[in-house]
């Protein structure tokens, strides 16, 4: 393997009792539940904007509940800053007014540093920092010239909605 010493143990995917442990097939089967139901809520209710609650679902199990909880309040609190208050905002007061690529350039700059310093910053904010650029960038995706907000509330919906799922199948 590259990047290993010599005589270390090969790096696995799995640790070694991980199909026989009962501990972590419960998890896997929690982790399951709570993105399945997501799904069906969401194919149920025939509303595709809010898929990324079966994403929040695999993101954030984590093995305690404190650790999940922290990282769904991350996911969450990164997708409000950086989809609400940067891409809406931007949709809102600075897109209108931009004309150039140049000007486009400097508002994804901005935004972009501004995620990658809480990124770099203590492990218990660097994934709000991920959040809030990816939310950011995913609310661009049509440039300029695009002036529809709907798909950023669905995302932000779809992402508080995993929350109470993943409350019940207590991953």
């Amino acid at each position: 393997m590259r990047g290993s010493a010599p005589g270390d143990p090969p790096s696995r995917l799995f640790v070694p009792d991980a199909l026989s442990n009962p501990d972590h097939i419960k998890f896997a089967l929690k982790g399951c539940l709570a993105g399945s139901l997501c799904y069906l809520i969401y194919t149920a209710l025939d509303w595709q904007g809010i898929s990324t609650a079966v994403v929040t679902c695999v993101l954030t199990a984590l093995t305690t509940i404190g650790s999940s909880r922290q990282k769904q309040v991350l996911r969450i609190t990164g997708a409000v800053v950086g989809g609400f208050i940067f891409g809406m905002g931007a949709q809102i007061f600075i897109l209108p007014y931009l004309d150039s690529i140049g000007g486009f350039t400097l508002l994804f700059v901005a935004v972009t540093i501004i995620g990658a310093w809480f990124a770099t910053s203590s492990p218990r904010l660097s994934y709000f920092g991920v959040q809030l650029a990816v939310a950011f960038l995913c609310c661009q995706p049509a440039g300029i010239r695009n002036r529809d907000i709907t798909d950023i509330s669905q995302r932000s919906r779809g992402r508080h909605s995993a929350r109470p799922v993943h409350d019940v199948a207590r991953v």
